[in-house]
This record gives structure tokens, sequence and C-alpha cells, in this order.
């Protein structure tokens, strides 16, 4: 079990789903060490927080493994392994354009002037901001499985996720049962106290649900339920613009490939032959 803070920005304009978005969203692992200065605006670009403004130490591999371009490639792998549903690019280099999401890794809460928690993020509504700052303390933690987990637990309230009670959901502060691997979850959790009624959330909430709102799924809209979300139904697209292989058009299994030559599926060939012999065959026993 871990805590953290979690308070509600102030409510802005809510962005629209980014469920078919072209583009991931962005985390950058600030982990070299950050001077972030306390100011109204949570703006990774800027260095701004409302929740604290202090210089925090940079993150300490040692604790965890002598290579540290090794831990802080599991790091990252950690983080991914709790996203990979989703479309979200987790880098360790701060982006030079666009937006992007960033968490302090390091530094102990008392650089914050806060006690005994593993992490400070806001919890944005509706993932309402596109370049939010958050803070990972990491010297307190003793694995680097608890740091990995703390990071995606407070980047799920920067993307708009509140505390949830269920131990075995990412945002919930309590120990999954039976030591079970956490998860965002694909079913109702109920909200935690500290986040009852923000945001305008009822009692329960669907945190795989907001991060297909907040970030979109990785796999392609008509990969069907694969990947937790639902298929919209829409055929395959190739670079060309057509159906992509396999694809089910309105001529009944046929289409037009980039040359304008009819291209058709094994079955609706079958259909299209023997239709061709019944012609023949009808057309041969015609009277003159």
């Amino acid at each position: 079990m871990f805590t953290d803070e979690a308070p509600q920005l102030p409510p802005t304009a809510r962005p629209g789903s980014r469920l078919y978005a072209a583009a991931p969203v962005v985390l950058y692992l600030a982990l070299d060490g950050a001077t972030i200065t306390k100011g109204s605006r949570s703006d990774a670009r800027l260095d701004e927080s409302p929740l604290c403004g202090a210089t925090i130490a940079a993150f300490d591999h040692t604790p965890f493994g002598a290579d540290r371009q090794q831990v802080v490639a599991e790091l990252v792998a950690g983080v991914e392994a709790y996203y990979a549903r989703y479309r979200l690019l987790v880098v360790t280099e701060r982006p030079q354009s666009g937006d992007y999401q960033m968490l302090v890794v390091g530094g102990r809460p008392e650089d914050c002037q806060r006690q005994s928690i593993g992490g400070l993020a806001p919890l944005d509504c509706a993932d309402a901001s596109p370049r939010d700052v958050g803070f990972v303390y990491s010297q307190p933690i003793t694995a680097l499985a608890g740091v990995a987990l703390v990071t995606a637990h407070e980047l799920g309230h920067m993307l708009g996720l509140p505390h949830t009670l269920d131990g075995c959901g990412v945002m919930s502060n309590f120990i999954c049962s039976g030591g079970g691997d956490k998860a965002f979850i694909d079913g109702d959790q109920q909200v935690a106290p500290d986040h009852a009624g923000r945001c305008g959330f009822g009692p329960t909430v669907n945190t795989h649900a907001l991060l297909l709102d907040a970030l979109g799924s990785r796999a392609p809209p008509d990969a069907g339920d694969a990947d937790g979300g639902a298929s919209d139904g829409r055929a395959e697209t190739g670079a060309d613009g057509s159906a992509g292989d396999g694809a089910v058009g309105g001529d009944g299994g046929c289409r037009l490939g980039a040359a304008g030559a009819p291209i058709c599926s094994p079955l609706a060939l079958l259909v299209l032959l023997i239709f061709g012999l019944l012609r023949r065959r009808r057309c041969a026993h015609r009277p003159p």
C-alpha cells in the first residue's frame, strides 16, 4: 500500500475524445532533476505546478542496479506495461515541441512539504490540460516495480482518473488481494472517498473506458475487442486508400485495387466461378 495526493485542478473546457487520435500522448519522465516553479498553472513546458515549487534531485538508480541505462529502460518498460492497451509514448528526453505530460521522478516528499506519500499529481478532470506536471518521489521506494506503479498511478490522475477502492486497480492505493498484478480495470470500480463527487464522477468509474477516451486505443479501431476496445465496424484502409486484405465491401467480397483491377476474396471467386458455370450451361441449352 502507498499513499499519494491528487488535488483537483480548476475545471476547464473538456477536450474532444482521443479514441481515434493519430498521435499518441507523450509522457516525459524527468529523471535528471528539475526545478519546478509554483504557479497558477500545471504546465510542463514552463516547469510550473500549482502543487509544488522545488528543486527535485535526480532519480537515484543505484538502489535498483548499477547500470543506470538498464534501470531506466526497465522503469520505462514497467510503465509501458500498465499502458500497453493505450496510445502512450514514454520518453526520457524532453520533447522539443508539442504537448507532453511530465512526471519528475526523484527526491523525497519533503521536497514539496509533504510527508509519507509516494507521489503528487493534479486530478485533471477529463484530461483538460495536455501538459500537466506531477511528481514521483523515488527515494523512499525500495523496488523499481514500485516506482513504475506510482508513475502509472500519478499519470492516471493527470489523465483525469480518480482514486478507486479496488485493490487490483492501478488507481487504488491498496494492495491487490492475493498478490495479483494491478491493471486498469474494464468494469465499475467504487470511487475512493477523497475523490467522491470530483470531476462529476458518480459512485463508480471505469478506468479503462476513461483511458480510452483520454489516450485512445493502441490497436486500430477495427481490431475488435482484443484490446478491450469496441470495433466501429469500419474496414481496414490500405496505404492506397483501398480496403485492406480480407475486407468485404458492398460488392460481395470484391474491391478495386490501386490499378482499378478487381480483387476478390477466395470465397467471392468461388461464388463467381459457380455463377459463371451455371450461366454457361443455361446458354448452352438455349434453343437457337
